[in-house]
């Protein structure tokens, strides 16, 4: 039934081709591109999240041990669901649409293992890692990683399951990561449960 649902809907985005060339040049950028547009985003999140512990570094807020462990979390935020989704799709090892349909996909792709979609694992989690540590603009990454996902579908590349596994991968560090701080009252190590780690101020003689 899942499987049936899953091709239905990879054939109707199918259906679509063609019909608005305007579209489907969005599409094919997003699909081949969103490699590029959300590294950069990630790495513009990282170095403003250095920044901002840096300079609480400076004021003795925290000390080196909370800013490594703050940018240690984040980039692993990033590397386990991209980890872990080449872990799942070699191990499903899912047949790419293009190839199960006999279609000739419109960017140009190899034929690696389908389910879960890489790309969509790594933009989800660059999501996640937003909305960890810059919620308010996670609202525009999470759709800009949606539209990477739906791209991937409409240029024939991943079934729409592959999407949502994807999207699972990506994400899931992320929310666990924030149920795990709110038992423990601290995010991004530095906050009051790593006071012990806060540089001490010298006492004035």
């Amino acid at each position: 039934m899942i499987a049936e649902l899953d091709k239905a809907i990879f054939q109707a985005f199918q259906s679509i081709q063609g019909t608005f060339p305007a579209l489907d040049g969005i599409f094919i950028f997003i699909a081949g591109q969103s490699k590029y547009f959300m590294g950069i985003l990630f790495l513009v999140g990282f170095i403003l999240l250095f920044l901002n512990r840096y300079q609480k570094l400076q004021r003795s807020e925290i000390s080196w041990t909370g800013l490594i462990g703050t940018m240690l979390i984040a980039a692993l935020l990033v590397l386990i669901p991209i980890i872990l989704s080449d872990f799942i799709r070699e191990l499903v090892q899912r047949e790419r649409p293009f190839v199960i349909f006999d279609l000739e996909p419109m960017i140009e792709q190899d034929i690696r293992p389908s389910l879960p979609s890489n790309h969509t694992a790594a933009s989800f989690a660059i999501a996640g890692f937003f909305l960890v540590y810059f919620r308010n603009a996670f609202p525009f990454v999470a759709l800009l990683a949606a539209l990477v996902g739906i791209a991937r579908i409409y240029t024939g590349i991943h079934f729409p399951l592959d999407i949502l596994a994807g999207s699972v991968v990506g994400i899931l560090p992320a929310l666990l990561f924030l149920a795990l701080s709110s038992r423990i009252n601290y995010r991004g190590w530095s906050q009051d449960y790593l006071s012990r780690y806060r540089k001490p101020k010298l006492k004035r003689k």
